[in-house]
C-alpha cells in the first residue's frame, strides 16, 4: 500500500477547509442577499399596490404560486380550515346589538332601536331580503382571483349552523359556473311584522373573470367573448340589482347590494380586464383612461337614479378609497347632456345607505372587511355592532381600512 506524507494530509485538510469556508461565505452572500431582493420585493409589491387615491389604487392582492387555490391560500394563513367562515362565527358569538335581541337594549338606546327596526321592517316588507354580492375582476398581477372569492363565500354560506351562526345554513337553489342563487328561512324577530313565523333570505352571488390567468380573457389583443359574457353576468347582478331585473313582469331589485373589487382609481366597480391599450409597455395601468371616463361610477349612479322610487337599503362598495372615490365626488350621469345635474353617492344618502372606506381594502383582510359586512346584514345587527367591529379592525397590524356605515342605513 503507498504511504501518504502527512504533509499532504494536512495540506489537503487545510485546502478542504478553505473550501469550505470559501463555500459558506459564498452561501452566506446568496443567502443574505436573496433576504434583501425578498424584502425589498415585499416592499415595493406593497407600495405599488397600495398608491394613495390620487395616483392610483389596487386591491393589495398578494402573489401566490399558480398551483394553489385561493381557499389554500387561506388555509395556509389559518392553518386550516374556512377563514371566512371561522371570522363570520367569531363575529355572530359576540354579544351586540341586533334586531333579534332589542327587548334587551333597547331601553337604553331608544334612537339605535328605532333605526334599526325601521331598516330591517323596510327590508322584510315583503316577507324576503334579497341580497346581491358581485365580485369584480380582480386582477393580481397575470392572474385573476374572484373566481376563489366566490367559491369560499359559497362554501361559508352553505356551511352548517352551530351555536349563534348566521352566516350558514343556506341552500343552493339555482346555480351556474359563474352565479348561484342561495336561499334560506330564519326565525321571525318579534319587531319585525309579517303575517309568516319565518322570513327568507335570498342570495344572489357572482363573479366576473372568464379565466384564472389574465391574458387567457383576451383574443387577438382584444378582450375576448367569453369575458365580455362574464362581464356581463356580474354586472347585471350588481347594477341591474341596483336599478331593478324584470322577472315575470316585476322588477326585482336587491334590498342589500355588495360589490367586492377594484375601485379602479375612482373608474368605478369594474368587472372586466384593464384593456391592453390602456397600459404602459411594462404592462401597469394608465389610470388615466379611468379617470376621464368613470363609466362604471356613472352607471352606478345611474342605476341608484333609477332605484328611487324603490331605493336599495344599503350598497357596500368594499373597495380602496370608495368613500374618496364615490360618496362625495360628483359626475355627470350622461356627460352628453347639456347642463347635466352632477351627482355622487351622497346624493341619494336619504333613501340608501352605503359601507366604504377612506383608506386601502388589501386582499390579505378579505375575511374582515367582507365578513364584517356579511355578519352585520345576515346577522340584522344595528349600527353600533357594524361599525364597532369594523372600527376593532384598524389596531390590528398592518390593517389600514377604515370601513363604516354612510347614509341612512341602520342611521
Amino acid at each position: 500500500m503507498k504511504k501518504i506524507h502527512s504533509g499532504s494530509v494536512h495540506r489537503k485538510s487545510w485546502t478542504s477547509e478553505l473550501h469550505f469556508s470559501h463555500n459558506l461565505q459564498r452561501a452566506t452572500l446568496i443567502f443574505c442577499l436573496t433576504m434583501a431582493c425578498f424584502v425589498a420585493s415585499l416592499i415595493w409589491s406593497k407600495e405599488a399596490l397600495a398608491m394613495d387615491p390620487i395616483r392610483s389604487e389596487s386591491q393589495g392582492l398578494v402573489e401566490k404560486p399558480e398551483s394553489q387555490t385561493l381557499n389554500q391560500q387561506f388555509n395556509a394563513y389559518t392553518s386550516g380550515g374556512n377563514i371566512l367562515a371561522k371570522y363570520t362565527s367569531y363575529l355572530a358569538s359576540k354579544k351586540q346589538r341586533s334586531i333579534w335581541n332589542g327587548d334587551t337594549w333597547k331601553d337604553k338606546a331608544p334612537k339605535e332601536f328605532a333605526a334599526c327596526e325601521k331598516t330591517y321592517k323596510k327590508i322584510f316588507a315583503d316577507g324576503i331580503m334579497k341580497m346581491n354580492i358581485a365580485f369584480g375582476y380582480s386582477d393580481n398581477f397575470d392572474r385573476t382571483l374572484d373566481a376563489g372569492l366566490y367559491e369560499l363565500t359559497i362554501d361559508t354560506l352553505t356551511s352548517s349552523c352551530s351555536g349563534q351562526k348566521t352566516a350558514c345554513g343556506f341552500q343552493l337553489i339555482q346555480g351556474t359556473s359563474r352565479k348561484a342563487i342561495l336561499e334560506k328561512q330564519i326565525r321571525k324577530p318579534a319587531a319585525i311584522e309579517s303575517a309568516s313565523q319565518n322570513l327568507k333570505i335570498r342570495m344572489t352571488i357572482a363573479y366576473s373573470a372568464a379565466n384564472t390567468r389574465d391574458e387567457d380573457n383576451f383574443s387577438g389583443g382584444k378582450i375576448s367573448a367569453a369575458q365580455k359574457s362574464a362581464t356581463r353576468v356580474s354586472e347585471q347582478v350588481f347594477f341591474g340589482g341596483i336599478q331593478g331585473i324584470v322577472k315575470n313582469g316585476l322588477r326585482e331589485r336587491c334590498d342589500v347590494c355588495v360589490y367586492y373589487g377594484h375601485a379602479r382609481d375612482g373608474g368605478g366597480p369594474d368587472f372586466g380586464p384593464i384593456p391592453y391599450e390602456w397600459r404602459d409597455d411594462e404592462g401597469k395601468t394608465d389610470y388615466s383612461q379611468f379617470h376621464k371616463r368613470r363609466t362604471n361610477y356613472r352607471l352606478l349612479l345611474d342605476s341608484m337614479e333609477k332605484a328611487q322610487d324603490e331605493a336599495p337599503a344599503l350598497v357596500a362598495v368594499l373597495a380602496c378609497y370608495s368613500h374618496s372615490h364615490f360618496y362625495n365626488r360628483k359626475a355627470c350621469i350622461d356627460r352628453s347632456a347639456p347642463n347635466c345635474q352632477a351627482k355622487s353617492l351622497a346624493s341619494y344618502a336619504a333613501n340608501s345607505g352605503f359601507i366604504l372606506t377612506t383608506d386601502y381594502s388589501w386582499f390579505e383582510n378579505f375575511e374582515k372587511t367582507f365578513g364584517t359586512m356579511l355578519d352585520g346584514v345576515l346577522g340584522l345587527k344595528c349600527a353600533s355592532a357594524i361599525n364597532g367591529n369594523y372600527a376593532g379592525l384598524r389596531g390590528q397590524l398592518d390593517f389600514k381600512e377604515s370601513y363604516k356605515i354612510y347614509g341612512n342605513f341602520l342611521q
